[in-house]
């Protein structure tokens, strides 16, 4: 199939072989010869690659994961499912080399030394691992349902790196989003069974890409499609899911979505907490039949502890915050009601004014001065008054002319 999500990839995306372009180790001419080798030289090149990856060689890794997809788009069609794989390990050691690059002029993102803490707490040195933060899924096909991919994510925009581009070439960030979200196409276009073990990883990645574009908003939403799937095909216990909530975390707390960030850390905290205890229970056994694996195990754990408490620290320093914001939000309010009484005097004294409702009576009077003629003509009522003021004036004028003619008679 050749059409393309109109989210995704571009018309003008670089193909594997144009991925190759981006910064690569000094050993050049060793790519080149990497790149015309054939079919059968992908999983050693995907391997050396993966290795190079989790000793943190970027420029290594980029440049053996970028000779395999050569190769294999070559031969299967950039868009083969065969080439998703190594798209995701490509995608990461991009974004990687990026972040490590940035470092130097800005330190990278502030959260990138507690990222670092919780993602890199996984035994990196299996290398069959395709992600430093995996350690819980040791197979490179990640067959089991281990969500083994890299945990950051490219600017959905696709604009990262537009002020970068020189010579119509992207930039690594860019790239790294492309190369992903290439994969994330592949990966549902294929039978949900098996699609849906990948997809995780994949969305951790392109959320980890917005987190680095600063992008707060398109990173908790990548990372909410991480859990989505991460959730049905991983244990409770992996870690790789108390890093994608531990990252949801941050990008909420950054958006002020503090509830909501609160619940992440807190499921960071529980999931590293039964891992934990998996691992004490596994040691039980493994005690009896060797101290080698024990040991491992044991180490693990208290790595793991200290996790907890920095993890507990940044919760606790979460909680502080909002029982701040809503003491200050009580305090507004309760100043807002003592204004109250002067407002509602000032609304009262308004009220009691109505008094001028006697001008408009002066005003309904004016409109019926002239009194009609048969009212004029009635004779006036001792001990009655009428309203109508203007009529009694004019029949008290005519009482002395009438008692005159009395007389007279």
């Amino acid at each position: 199939m050749t059409d393309e999500p109109a989210s995704t990839v571009p018309p003008a995306q670089p193909t594997a072989v144009d991925m190759g372009k981006a910064p690569q180790p000094d050993d050049s001419d060793d790519e080149i010869m990497d790149a015309d080798r054939g079919i059968e030289a992908v999983p050693e090149l995907v391997g050396e690659g993966t290795v190079a990856l989790v000793k943190r060689q970027h420029e290594v890794a980029i440049a053996k994961l970028g000779a395999a997809l050569s190769i294999l788009s070559a031969h299967h069609g950039r868009e083969g499912p065969e080439c998703a794989d190594v798209l995701c390990l490509y995608g990461k050691a991009l974004l990687e080399n990026h972040i490590e690059q940035s470092q130097p002029l800005g330190g990278g993102p502030a959260q990138n030394g507690e990222l670092d803490k919780v993602a890199q707490a996984e035994t990196p040195a299996k290398p069959a691992s395709h992600f430093v933060f995996s350690g819980d899924g040791p197979e490179v096909q990640n067959d089991d349902g281990d969500e083994d991919y890299e945990d950051e994510e490219p600017p959905s925009g696709s604009g990262a790196g537009e002020d970068d581009e020189e010579e119509g070439e992207p930039d690594e960030l860019q790239l790294a989003w492309e190369s992903t979200d290439l994969a994330r196409t592949i990966y549902e276009k294929m039978d949900p069974a098996e699609g849906e073990k990948k997809l995780g990883g994949v969305h951790l990645v392109l959320a980890d890409i917005q987190l680095e574009s600063d992008d707060f908003e398109k990173a908790a939403e990548e990372f909410s499609k991480a859990l989505h799937f991460m959730t049905k095909t991983l244990r409770d216990d992996n870690r790789a899911l108390a890093e994608a909530r531990f990252k949801y975390a941050l990008a909420l707390e950054q958006m002020a979505r503090l509830a909501e960030a609160r619940e992440q850390f807190q499921g960071t905290v529980d999931v590293l907490q039964r891992k934990m205890a998996s691992l004490k229970a596994e040691q039980g056994v493994e005690d009896s039949k060797g101290k080698g694996k024990a040991g491992a195990a044991e180490a693990e754990i208290e790595d793991l502890e200290g996790l907890v408490v920095e993890v507990q620290l940044k919760l606790d320093e979460l909680v502080k915050e909002m029982q701040q914001k809503e003491q200050e939000e009580a305090a507004a309010a309760a100043a807002a009601t003592t204004e109250t009484p002067s407002t509602t005097t000032s609304t009262t004294a308004s009220a009691t004014q109505p008094v001028v409702a006697l001008d408009v009576g002066g005003l309904v009077r004016s409109k019926i001065a002239k009194p009609d003629a048969a009212v004029a003509a009635a004779p006036v009522v001792a001990g009655t008054k009428r309203a109508l003021e203007p009529e009694s004036e004019t029949k008290a004028e005519e009482k002395p002319e009438e008692a005159k003619k009395a007389k007279v008679e």
